[in-house]
């Protein structure tokens, strides 16, 4: 095809046709130009078919991690839930007028109100990965990538009410709370630490 286009010129240019020359160049910078913009948009929609099937990946991916989080956030609201029962309990049976609560009932009570660590531990490998390697942008949902680059700001808050919890947990269990060192019945003189 090349030697085609070559006979062509040199005998144009052998006829002294400068100006049908002229106008065969032109033509054929138009065809490159024409090609050019073709393969052009053949990577544009190949690079945009890439994309569209990494999204579609990393959505299946979060939608995993998301529901995996989901079912350890309910185990851990099942949890609070039970060691809030107990602490409504224990507090049902503390003060003067509630003498029927003996020791042994009293601490396991407590026991089941601080014993166990109060941690919402969600998987966020996925999103770790999206974030960290500028992935974000693939998405097309506004709302998604602004819910999506929140979320460590969410899981901060929660980490910090956590640590605040277990502080309050730990020196209940270490008797420091002045609460604590008040008489929980009457009649036997129970105190949870004895100061």
């Amino acid at each position: 095809m090349i030697k085609f286009f070559r006979k062509i010129r040199q005998k144009m240019l052998s006829e002294n046709k400068f100006s049908k020359y002229l106008l065969y160049a032109i033509g054929e910078i138009a065809l490159v130009v024409i090609g050019i913009l073709i393969a052009l948009q053949i990577n544009n929609t190949n690079e945009l078919n890439k994309q569209l099937r990494q999204e579609q990946n990393y959505l299946i991916a979060l939608q995993k991690e998301f529901s995996y989080n989901a079912e350890m956030l309910e185990k851990v609201i099942s949890n609070n839930t039970r060691y809030a029962d107990a602490a409504i309990e224990l507090l049902k049976h503390t003060g003067p007028d509630e003498p029927d609560l003996t020791e042994k009932d009293f601490s396991k009570l407590l026991l089941r109100t601080v014993s166990n660590e109060i941690m919402y531990l969600p998987s966020s490998g996925v999103l770790e990965e999206i974030i960290s390697s500028g992935k974000l942008d693939i998405f097309q949902n506004q709302e998604l990538k602004n819910l999506l680059s929140s979320w460590s700001g969410v899981m901060y808050k929660v980490r910090f009410q956590e640590t605040e919890l277990t502080k309050y947990r730990m020196a209940l269990t270490d008797c420091r709370l002045p609460f604590i060192r008040t008489p929980l019945n009457s009649i036997n003189n129970y105190y949870l630490c004895q100061v």
